[in-house]
């Protein structure tokens, strides 16, 4: 009995042991278990935050290319609609000068031995100058067709109450629109109706004062130049009437300026001194002188 207890104890002993080593063996590898699994875990971690920045790293490239794009295709499309613009404006400015007047009335009638005709012309800017000079144009026109309108109804030969005759003439040089209306009266010669200088860019009136820069003369130069060069001309004399026309009809505000399309500057100079009413017409760049629109070339 004593033997068996001392046996009994060394395999509980034994037991123990194994136990014990068991126990610390299975910790341990629960342990390695564990670690490894932290280890995989943190590697998994780390493995997807390298990949949200790598994907975040990616989105702001995009985002700034798509940006950079967006600022490139926003300035193109910037840059194209200021040169649209710009060359829309060009564009806009460039009139074809065979379309820049336009007849706006023509009317003609035979009465007895006389013969009315009319024409008007209309000017396409677009512009509040040309506007109100259409007005003008239009307002002649009214006058015109209630000459016709009286004529028709007369029971007797009479002249109209307007010119017998109305025409115009346009040239266009140096961005310069000039529109010359005149007319005829069965007493003299033609006379200028309206008058207009227009700069074909931007629509706006061109003063006279601007048309005499071109040939060097000074306003107050204009008066005794226009005299002289109007009664030096012996062969327009009438009626031995002398001066034909006035000193003080020569004056700029007397006179009407315009530009030729041969780069000329004329000077409408109203004929006074008898009964014929009517311009002279003056090549301010040659000093010659005309009689009549007509002339003009």
């Amino acid at each position: 009995m004593k033997k068996i207890i001392p046996i009994f104890l060394s395999i509980i002993i034994v037991i123990l042991v194994a136990v014990i080593t068991c126990g610390a063996f299975f910790v341990v590898r629960m342990k390695n278990d564990y670690d490894e699994k932290i280890s995989k875990l943190d590697e998994k971690i780390l493995n997807q935050n390298k990949q949200e920045e790598n994907k975040f790293d990616n989105t702001n490239t995009t985002n700034t290319k798509t940006v950079e794009s967006k600022t490139n295709v926003a300035n193109t499309k910037s840059n194209n609609e200021e040169t649209g613009t710009q060359n829309n404006q060009e564009e806009k400015n460039v009139i074809p000068t065979k379309d820049i007047v336009t007849e706006l009335y023509s009317k003609s009638l035979k009465k007895e031995d006389m013969v009315i005709k009319y024409r008007f012309p209309k000017i396409n800017i677009n512009s509040l100058y040309a506007k109100e000079s259409n007005i003008e144009i239009e307002n002649q026109k009214r006058l015109a067709q209630n000459a016709i309108d009286t004529l028709n109804s007369a029971t007797e030969p009479m002249l109209p109450d307007y010119y017998i005759v109305t025409d115009y003439k346009y040239y266009t040089k140096d961005n310069i629109l000039t529109v010359v209306m005149y007319g005829y009266n069965d007493w003299g010669g033609d006379e200028i109706i309206n008058l207009y200088n227009i700069d074909m860019q931007t629509g706006n009136k061109i003063e006279k004062t601007d048309l005499l820069k071109k040939v060097n003369i000074a306003e107050n130069e204009f008066q005794e130049k226009i005299f002289k060069i109007v009664n030096d001309k012996k062969e327009f004399y009438q009626f031995d009437i002398y001066p034909l026309t006035k000193k003080e009809s020569c004056t700029l505000e007397m006179c009407k300026i315009f530009y030729s399309d041969k780069g000329h500057v004329f000077a409408a100079v109203p004929v006074d001194g008898t009964d014929i009413t009517g311009h002279y017409y003056i090549d301010l760049n040659t000093n010659e002188v005309f009689t009549s629109v007509e002339d003009i070339k």
